[in-house]
């Protein structure tokens, strides 16, 4: 299990690699407000490893609205049940060669990437980098930075990211709802983007936040379209208000 791990984080890497290397590029790069991780203000979707495992920053507007990475941050939070930390803090004495490395923070986070990459501005660990953070549960509820209901996240659901198929919370919009009320109750999570101030690359604020509606965004991201009956949504993957890339029928959030 340990090493399967291993291998997904190895693979989140490599994405956040080439679409965080567009991040900063493209200027017209915007960020939703659901682009909050705990820390870094991003928030979560799940993955593998049910109930142990969350990856939480490829953001669930890329969820639930885009349903691909794109280039609004260059950063991806992962949240694994805290019974987890001892096997990956032993990982690093297994095989110094590796490609990949943690990078141990506290008893509670640590940081995963390729040694082989650049510096993350004046810090030790490599950008790019996986941030990890670890929970607790108990019978209703997980508990990190805020507690979440249990039932908003399980029975996890798959869904698509890029070219891969990924568990995430059973309500994607009560997930994403419950982390912006926490962290930003003023703002209105699903209609407005902004570009995110902060590089993971240098770890230090770099850009000018700037903020628009996500409608503005349409001809520049693909994004999701739901149209939804009594019992299933609709999610049709569009680029601009014309071209439909495919639909995908989900079971509505209840």
């Amino acid at each position: 299990m340990i090493r399967r791990m291993g291998i997904v984080l190895m693979a989140f890497l490599y994405i956040i690699f080439v679409c965080g290397s567009a991040y900063g590029v493209v200027s017209s790069s915007l960020t939703s407000y659901n682009s909050l991780n705990f820390t870094a203000r991003s928030i979560a979707t799940a993955i593998y490893f049910r109930p142990y495992w969350l990856l939480y920053s490829i953001d669930n507007e890329e969820i639930q609205s885009l349903n691909n990475i794109l280039p609004y941050d260059d950063d991806v939070d992962v949240l694994i049940h805290i019974k987890y930390y001892s096997h990956l803090s032993k990982l690093n004495a297994f095989n110094n060669k590796a490609d990949g490395k943690f990078y141990i923070r506290s008893p509670t986070t640590m940081k995963f990437y390729f040694q082989a990459s650049s510096s993350a501005g004046v810090f030790r660990w490599k950008w790019p980098f996986i941030d990890i953070f670890f929970y607790t549960d108990n019978s209703t509820h997980i508990e990190s930075d805020i507690s979440i209901e249990k039932d908003i996240i399980f029975p996890l659901i798959l869904r698509p990211i890029a070219t891969l198929w990924l568990p995430g919370p059973r309500n994607v919009h009560m997930f994403i709802k419950k982390i912006s009320e926490y962290y930003y109750s003023d703002l209105a999570f699903d209609d407005k983007c902004y570009l995110q101030k902060y590089s993971h690359r240098d770890e230090k604020e770099k850009y000018k936040q700037k903020t628009v509606n996500c409608t503005q965004l349409r001809n520049v991201y693909p994004y999701i379209r739901r149209i939804c009956d009594n019992d299933y949504c609709d999610e049709y993957f569009m680029l601009n208000d014309v071209t439909t890339l495919y639909v995908l029928k989900m079971a509505k959030d209840k």
